[in-house]
């Protein structure tokens, strides 16, 4: 790869060698093998400029010319001889080619991601492939945006970092690797937000920038900007002359059709971002440790040469023990879950514990379970997160004990925020009668009433203390109790 990310050199061995070329806006224009073979790529549409109008082989003094619908989808392929048309999926994907008599010459399937699983003529090489993007049968990689893609794993070759720093809007924009957000199915939906004139004359088929010659012819040429184009990261400071501002203005107010005057007051903003920054919260165990979960049990890898001492501690303590499979958040800590077999342990593992100095809070505690004895636990505090280690419990029954906790907090804070909803004379989520709505107000609950889960914990032991995940049902039991 060059320092922009591009391919620029791939090999294997004794199969192929390719270098691949670049124009300055980015875009793949050609591609060499070892053989002397040369494939040409050609943008002619400047309307479109990143869609391949034209692919030319000199050695075989070919050349395909590809035509696009209003979408961009591929709808025919020609050549000097004869012409395909192609039929495409609702992404741009070819699914099938006919000559001009109907006759079927090429079948494609591919899986969800891309990955061809079917080609009933694969000597017969048609370029764009999935997605409209351009495909290399030497690393059967997928050029799409000016980008490389890998159908096989379903994730891009290269990161988008540029585009992590000026579009931060959702919490998986940090994966900067995956493929639109692991749904490669549905086209992606721009909401057209009716705030203006332009954009109701749109919804009518009225487009003024297709209208004005000044802004279509504007807008084939190629004018470069920054890569990075985030206020966070470059100062939002230009130099422009005022003859320049005076064009725009004469420029604007030629295209407007409106005869309300604009405010001199700044515009609300469409859509705000409110926090386009990236927040990070402190590892629980420090930098360098990752605690995984294999079989079961807890597997604890270690980078060398970071905090050598805590990485010893964790190692010796939550190494090959069992890792519950719950993770909750109670104020604000994020808490995990151990489970030990060997009671004996815990005064070697509380030694071990004193190395990591104010790192935690250590303290043991017992309990004492109906029908199971007593337990001795760990338990480590501090202000992000709270560990807590049992040992000689068995994990499944401790997993079903702290799920039934869990599930009783949430119906806690679900009476809670029924109350306060009751409170600010909203119905809440009961059919409450004026008698119940006072008896919840005066005790925080109703009674003859109790909660329940909507989606069962041990299904979803990730809702397990979600209030939301609580419904208000009649206690029948205790109904026959009455009775």
């Amino acid at each position: 790869y060059n320092s922009r990310g591009q391919l620029i050199h791939a090999s294997e061995h004794k199969k192929f060698q390719i270098w691949y070329f670049y124009d300055d806006r980015g875009r793949l224009v050609s591609w060499n093998d070892d053989r002397e073979n040369i494939t040409q790529f050609f943008y002619a549409n400047p309307k479109t400029p990143d869609l391949i109008t034209h692919v030319h082989f000199p050695k075989a003094g070919k050349t395909f010319r590809f035509l696009y619908d209003s979408r961009n989808f591929l709808i025919a392929v020609e050549t000097s001889e004869q012409r395909f048309y192609v039929a495409t999926d609702q992404n741009g994907s070819p699914l099938a080619l006919f000559d001009t008599n109907g006759n079927l010459m090429k079948e494609m399937r591919r899986t969800p991601f891309g990955k061809l699983i079917k080609d009933t003529n694969p000597d017969f090489y048609l370029p764009i492939d999935f997605h409209g993007g351009l495909f290399d049968p030497n690393t059967k990689l997928i050029y799409l945006n000016k980008r490389l893609y890998d159908p096989t794993v379903g994730q891009w070759m290269t990161p988008a970092w540029e585009q992590m720093a000026n579009e931060l809007t959702t919490p998986t924009d940090i994966f900067i690797y995956r493929f639109r957000n692991n749904d490669p199915i549905n086209l992606k939906q721009n909401v057209e937000y009716m705030t203006d004139l332009n954009s109701w004359l749109k919804l009518y088929g009225y487009d003024i920038p297709s209208m004005l010659g000044s802004e279509y012819t504007k807008a084939m040429v190629y004018q470069p900007s920054a890569t990075i184009t985030s206020p966070q990261l470059t100062p939002d400071f230009g130099v422009m002359s005022g003859l320049q501002c005076i064009v725009n203005r004469v420029h604007d107010k030629f295209s407007d059709l409106d005869f309300v005057p604009k405010p001199l007051l700044k515009l609300e903003p469409k859509t705000r971002n409110l926090l386009p920054r990236v927040a990070h919260r402190r590892a629980v165990f420090g930098e360098g440790i990752l605690v995984s979960r294999a079989g079961g049990r807890a597997l604890v890898s270690v980078v060398d040469g970071v905090n050598s001492v805590v990485q010893d501690v964790v190692t010796s303590v939550f190494n090959n023990s069992y890792f519950l499979p719950l993770h909750f958040s109670v104020h604000d800590q994020d808490v995990f879950y151990f489970v030990k077999d060997n009671t004996l342990k815990m005064r070697d593992d509380m030694e071990e514990l004193r190395r990591l100095g104010g790192m935690f809070n250590v303290s043991t505690h017992e309990t004492t379970e109906h029908g199971s004895g007593t337990y001795k636990e760990l338990r480590l505090h501090n202000p992000d997160a709270a560990v807590v280690i049992k040992y000689g419990a068995d994990p499944e029954q401790e997993r079903h004990r702290i799920l039934k906790h869990a599930h009783k907090r949430a119906v806690e804070r679900a009476w809670e925020i029924e109350k306060q909803l009751v409170m600010a004379g909203f119905q809440g989520r009961g059919d409450w009668s004026k008698e119940e709505k006072d008896e919840l107000i005066a005790r925080g609950n109703v009674d003859g009433y109790e909660g329940v889960d909507i989606h069962s914990v041990h299904r979803y032991p990730q809702l397990a203390d979600d209030p939301g995940n609580v419904a208000f049902t009649r206690d029948t039991k205790r109904k026959r109790r009455k009775s």
